[in-house]
């Protein structure tokens, strides 16, 4: 159940979950409220909304749209009995992280239920390591706005510096975490694989910024043994044993 009079405001929101937890209990993030908005929505078969009628007509179409985005498999309804319309249809089948806008578009089956000129979802790939010095950079630009509003992005990554692990990309609003999925040898994928979803985006400067982040020509060539060594401002990972691939594979 949506209010349309703070949806945006909900998933822009930077506030923690629950305002004291112990160390390492997420729901004290920056932006778990937003965190958790956005996953309410990704994993819900039907996503109704009140207090519409205080909105205006082309803002609701954008929240029903983004709505769409991030959940294509959601049927959407605006509502004035919202218990009765959530009661009226049973549950779609299937696993419910395929409902995700963010999976579809990595699995090249992003079909948004509704549309809007201003949403837009947008797939990034790059097969090179992100330098995390200049990555953490090209967050601040994009959530500056230099591509457009940025509402929700996730996927996979590999930080050079952190050479060997697979990490998860999760953003949301001004929120990003970026954690370790656990140490490979490459078969988890490679490089970067990331779905973007936000207003009036930009798909060129989006990648321009981003593709600007990872790793040079000169930079890729010195090999894991130099990267370990470049400036790493991101937060720190718990203690994982990286496979850093051998010079000689």
């Amino acid at each position: 159940m949506v209010d349309a009079r703070h949806m945006i405001g909900d998933l822009l929101d930077d506030a923690p979950l629950v305002a004291s937890v112990r160390v390492g209990d997420t729901r004290g993030d920056v932006g778990a409220r937003a965190r958790q908005a956005a996953l309410a929505l990704e994993l819900a078969t039907r996503i109704v909304w009140i207090n519409w009628e205080q909105v205006p007509t082309p803002a609701l179409a954008v929240q029903m749209a983004l709505a769409s985005h991030l959940n294509p498999a959601a049927v959407v309804r605006l509502s004035r009995d919202p218990l009765s319309d959530l009661r009226s249809e049973a549950a779609h089948e299937g696993e419910i992280l395929e409902r995700a806008g963010w999976v579809r578009a990595l699995n090249g089956e992003h079909d948004p239920y509704m549309s809007d000129n201003r949403v837009m979802t947008l797939r990034y790939e790059q097969l090179r390591p992100f330098h995390p010095a200049r990555l953490s950079a090209a967050l601040d630009r994009l959530d500056d706005g230099a591509a457009g509003r940025l509402v929700r992005s996730a996927g996979f990554c590999r930080l050079a510096s952190r050479p060997g692990i697979l990490g998860r990309w999760e953003h949301v609003g001004s929120a990003m975490w970026i954690e370790p999925l656990g140490a490979d040898d490459g078969r988890m994928g490679m490089g970067q694989e990331i779905a973007f979803t936000g207003l009036d985006l930009s798909a060129p400067k989006l990648a321009h910024l981003l593709d600007q982040a990872a790793l040079t020509d000169d930079e890729l060539a010195a090999g894991p043994s130099a990267w370990v060594t470049f400036d790493d401002p991101l937060p720190a990972w718990p203690a994982a044993a990286p496979s850093i691939p051998d010079a000689t594979d």
